[in-house]
This record gives C-alpha cells, sequence and structure tokens, in this order.
C-alpha cells in the first residue's frame, strides 16, 4: 500500500543527485528476498469486453494494478515506471489460433517530487494526466475504457475471432542499473495472465 512520508524526508530525497537515488535503489532491490508467494503484489485484469461502435472495435476492460513494494518506492524516488495493457486478437481455427492484430495501450508513470502528484502521460496519444495520489493514480489506469482495437473490415466474414489482454510491467523502459536487476527480481516481473473472451460482431 502507498504510504505517505513526512515534509522532511520529501525534501531531502527531492535535493538527494540523481546517483544518489540510484544507488539507493540499487541497495533496496539487492535486499529483496526469494521467489513471490502467493498473496503476494501482481497484476489482474477483473474484466474485459468489446463492442463494434461505426464499424471499429473497442476495448473496455478492468484491471488491478498490485504494485511490488520495490516498484512503489522506485517511484517514489522519481523512477518512471511503464505499464503496458496488451491486447491480442485471434482468429481460430481447427490446428491453432492465427494472430490477426497485436496492439497495446502504454502508460508511463512518475511521482512528482515536491508535490507528489503523480503524473501518466499515454505513450499512444502524448496525453499527461495528473493525479492527486497514488491510489487515484492507480484507480484511472486500470480503467480501459472505448480503447480502439481494430476496423471490422479487415476481419474475414463468417470467421470466428476471440481477442486475450494482459497487463505487463515494462522491465525494458527502466534506467539501465534497475533494468539489469529487474530481470533477476521476481518482484519486478509483473504480469497478468491473459483474459480472454469472445469477439462479438
Amino acid at each position: 500500500m502507498h504510504c505517505s512520508r513526512s515534509a522532511d524526508a520529501r525534501a531531502t530525497a527531492a535535493a538527494a543527485p540523481a546517483w544518489v537515488q540510484g544507488a539507493a535503489l540499487l541497495v533496496l532491490m539487492a535486499l529483496g528476498t526469494g521467489p513471490l508467494a502467493a498473496g503476494d503484489p501482481g497484476f489482474k485484469v477483473r474484466s474485459a469486453s468489446t463492442r463494434l461502435v461505426a464499424g471499429v472495435h473497442r476495448v473496455d476492460a478492468r484491471v488491478d494494478f498490485d504494485f511490488s513494494s520495490e516498484a512503489l518506492e522506485a517511484m517514489e524516488n522519481g523512477v518512471a515506471i511503464t505499464v503496458s495493457l496488451q491486447m491480442q486478437v485471434l482468429e481460430l481455427s481447427r490446428l491453432w489460433d492465427d494472430e490477426v492484430a497485436e496492439v497495446s495501450a502504454r502508460y508511463r508513470i512518475q511521482a512528482h517530487a515536491l508535490s507528489r502528484q503523480y503524473l501518466v502521460k499515454n505513450l499512444s496519444t502524448g496525453e499527461v494526466s495528473t493525479y492527486r495520489d497514488f491510489e487515484e493514480m492507480r484507480e484511472a489506469i486500470g480503467r480501459l475504457r472505448d480503447f480502439p482495437l481494430l476496423d471490422d473490415h479487415v476481419l474475414a466474414p463468417g470467421e470466428r475471432y476471440r481477442v486475450r489482454l494482459r497487463a505487463t510491467l515494462d522491465i525494458e523502459s527502466l534506467p539501465t542499473p534497475l533494468r539489469l536487476l529487474a530481470w533477476f527480481k521476481p518482484s519486478w516481473r509483473l504480469s497478468s495472465d491473459w483474459f480472454t473472451w469472445a469477439l462479438a460482431r
């Protein structure tokens, strides 16, 4: 859970050089324990569906983003975290499912050093939204509404399709020192299971 810090602590963290903050984060990651156990943080797709609107299939989804303590600490220290909602459209066949399209909604999250507000940039549109605190931000990125998936005309008449969606933390977007360690830390490899449903036409 997100914890607030005193004004003095925030001021100290904001004034610390970037290399000091980076070194502190590396120490915190090195002190982490082993594999995540049941009940530990993770991402989960609660629901997802599509609607055909004016010839375009649009996605609505609800996702729980339960970040690990190390990811939260990184955000508290000004490190930008990127999360991705990866969506695939699959054509059903007798032998295997063929991928027709893949799109992603990607968001870069960063805490403002002084105000402690959270800034979220939609990496597809460039739009930046500001949230008062962590919980408001987490709620906002967890609700995907009216996302354009693909045009219906690219799909073959009479064929059956399904859509699947998962949420992931993009380790490759982390600063280099953190990225190298994050690949070996289960607490950073946050990804939901695929959530699958039939594409209504």
